[in-house]
């Protein structure tokens, strides 16, 4: 269970548009609350009352979130923990973190007014759907940033911040390796046509790759590259942990024109970088560097 919080202070205005028609409640002390102590020690055991900081707190019970059940409900707890009373409504925002900084995805949802009162010393659980209250589609990295007023006051906001991750589960029964599907067989009457695959990403790590191959021939003893000139565009894929690709766009080309093929055992190489840890590095995210591997055999 974790109690990695950040808190952070911002002067801008979160704001969030009202339902038309809808009406805003006051609710003051609630009843679903603990106080500080019992928060604590019912959370984790590494972390005593005294590391808590006189602020406000927010987190998700659950660290990552399965990609799969995005539609239910997670709870969303605030504790106050600073040393005055504050009050918050049912909005937050979440941010997707890319290109090296944090996005803001849920703007476009409206959420009712209603306002909670939470004095000091207190705690209070929220529901809270990635989905549709949080606008997630995909796996990542996320955080929650939750905005409340300080001692009734509209102008001193704060916010309190937690970190989540949204993850697929891999594929059950099949080996944690990146996969390469193509026909395992091609006549040479084939060889002029387009041959589409697909890539199964079953590791935990997202993964990159691009339009580029190589075609090799096995000689008997070692691999040997077929030397093949063709135009390829720099397009980059992301596949994330569990998932598998497919579009018109996967397809690699023989050009028997340029090489003259023979019956034999051949394979095709594509390289894919996955966030691992390496001095490789894409959008400031080191990466990795791999091949994943496909055999065929070419037959009259």
């Amino acid at each position: 269970m974790k109690f990695y919080f950040t808190f952070l202070i911002l002067f801008l205005l979160f704001s969030c548009e009202s339902k038309k028609g809808a009406s805003k409640q006051m609710i003051t002390h609630p009843v679903i609350q603990e106080n500080v102590a019992e928060t604590i020690s019912s959370k984790t055991e590494n972390i005593k009352n005294d590391t808590f900081q006189k602020k406000v707190y927010v987190w998700i019970k659950e660290d990552s979130i399965n990609f799969k059940k995005l539609e239910e409900n997670y709870t969303l707890t605030v504790l106050n923990n600073s040393d005055k009373p504050i009050t918050f409504g049912k909005e937050f925002q979440v941010e997707s973190y890319s290109d090296n900084k944090w996005n803001v995805i849920n703007s476009h949802i409206v959420f009712p007014e209603m306002a909670y009162g939470l004095q000091p010393g207190r705690r209070y659980d929220l529901t809270f759907s990635p989905k549709f209250d949080g606008g997630l589609n995909f796996p990542g990295n996320y955080r929650i940033n939750k905005p409340f007023f300080i001692d009734n006051n509209d102008l001193n906001r704060g916010f309190a911040t937690d970190n989540f991750k949204v993850y697929t589960p891999l594929i059950e029964g099949l080996e944690q390796k990146v996969f390469l599907e193509i026909p395992k067989t091609f006549k040479m009457s084939e060889l002029k046509n387009k041959v589409f695959y697909k890539v199964i990403n079953n590791t935990k790590n997202t993964i990159l790759f691009g339009d580029r191959y190589e075609l090799q021939k096995f000689n008997g003893k070692d691999w040997q590259k077929i030397k093949l000139s063709f135009f390829v565009q720099d397009i980059g894929y992301t596949l994330h942990p569990g998932t598998e690709g497919f579009q018109e766009r996967f397809y690699f080309k023989f050009y028997p024109e340029q090489y003259q093929y023979k019956p034999g055992l051949y394979r095709i190489l594509k390289n894919y970088y996955s966030n691992s840890g390496s001095e490789l590095s894409f959008r400031g995210i080191p990466y990795e560097k791999d091949p994943m591997l496909s055999e065929f055999r070419i037959i009259n």
